[in-house]
């Protein structure tokens, strides 16, 4: 199984590195047999994400249905399970509900429902957080906690939501992650809720490097969220009012968003047949072409939001 874990790394760059407050963990779990076959090829279902120590990630993989807390044991990793696991080495088997893994190390588990032969293999390595980055989210950071940085004097010059955070309800907090949204090798910065809603985990700001710089890509707030989509397209919700409001889409690539279609809801434009589809904007209803409610749904529909595992901001 060791042969193909090089496929699935080429999604990080896997080399260790401590940053500002917390180590960021690329975590892999794969379960054989193969789920599948691409060009004749057999394909492993896998589940990945970055993680850091107390995170949690639940796993539906095929028959495996667990949740996973990383846990920092020294240098190496500890995973704990919410159940009883079968570790497989050397053709023996123990029961345990925690591992511990060096650096690069895998290990074998299964549960009781799974075929025999299959099993769920984990490893992991430390994420290399670009210094752009890196120096951007200890400036945040410190601003979060009474450290006052001269180049960002306003939530406006980071994220909006800053500003707005103290007013939530107890839990609600900002994360980030990293994620190479359009396959360039360049990680995009995001910042979104520590939660999900039913479209799924709403991001408010979007930052990329070009050129050695930081470049914010779009920013939101609570009324205009954006969400990511399984294939890479933004979905971007909002309203003003009860009477208007749009489910925008967009594709990335080269640090810019492209408005690929928009439907609006726009009562005071028609309010018998409120919906309109525009290709230009992704709020103005003026220059739109109506379409019926099953058209909208159908069209708001075609794209789901994903789930975005985030980083709390350190306080």
């Amino acid at each position: 199984m060791k042969k193909y874990y090089p496929l699935i790394f080429l999604f990080f760059l896997f080399l260790t590195q401590t940053v500002f407050a917390q180590d960021i963990y690329n975590v892999v779990f794969m379960v054989a047999p193969f789920a599948g076959k691409v060009n004749g090829a057999p394909m492993p279902d896998y589940k990945y994400g970055r993680m850091v120590s107390g995170d949690q990630i639940t796993l539906d993989l095929r028959v495996m249905d667990v949740t996973v807390t990383a846990e920092e044991y020294g240098q190496h990793l500890a995973f704990r399970f919410d159940k009883p696991l079968e570790m497989v080495a050397d053709g023996v088997r123990a029961e345990v509900q925690k591992v511990i893994l060096e650096e690069n190390q895998q290990v074998r588990l299964r549960t009781p429902t799974m075929d025999e032969g299959a099993d769920l293999e984990i490893t992991w390595n430390r994420y290399q957080m670009s210094p752009v980055y890196r120096d951007f989210i200890r400036s945040i950071t410190g601003i979060l906690n009474g450290e006052p940085d001269e180049r960002y004097t306003s939530p406006e010059d980071y994220s909006v939501m800053f500003d707005v955070q103290a007013g939530w309800q107890e839990g609600k907090t900002l994360g980030y992650t990293f994620r190479d949204v359009d396959g360039n090798n360049v990680d995009e910065l995001l910042f979104g809720e520590v939660s999900e809603d039913m479209t799924g985990t709403p991001l408010y700001d979007m930052y990329t490097i070009q050129n050695g710089e930081l470049v914010h890509v779009f920013d939101g707030w609570d009324r205009n969220r954006f969400y990511l989509s399984q294939s890479g397209v933004f979905i971007r919700q909002g309203s003003d009012s009860a009477y208007h409001s749009f489910t925008a889409f967009y594709a990335y690539g080269n640090g810019n968003l492209q408005l690929m279609r928009s439907v609006i809801y726009d009562w005071n434009q028609n309010s018998s047949a409120p919906w309109f589809l525009s290709y230009t904007s992704y709020m103005d209803s003026a220059n739109a072409t109506p379409i019926s409610d099953d058209e909208a749904q159908a069209i708001m529909s075609y794209y789901i939001g994903r789930d975005v595992n985030l980083t709390r901001f350190v306080k």
